[in-house]
């Protein structure tokens, strides 16, 4: 379902950008934005490893398809 894809990478780019943020020296300094951050990173991360997952498995078998034409 393509809704589900762009859910997946806007989630996808969201876990990024928590990623960048959470190095940052501002956000480190305060501790309750830090630790928002850190758990929606979190929650996220848990769905980006599957999506990850997906997504090499999609390309696998991509390259396979590839493989086999004539």
């Amino acid at each position: 379902n393509s809704e589900v894809m762009v859910r997946l990478n806007k989630a996808e780019a969201r876990h990024a950008e928590l990623e960048s943020l959470m190095g940052d020296p501002q956000i480190v300094a305060n501790r309750g934005e830090y630790q928002r951050y850190a758990k929606e990173y979190a929650d996220l991360g848990r769905v980006m490893e599957r999506f990850r997952r997906y997504k090499d498995l999609l390309k696998a078998k991509i390259q396979y398809m590839k493989t086999r034409q004539y």
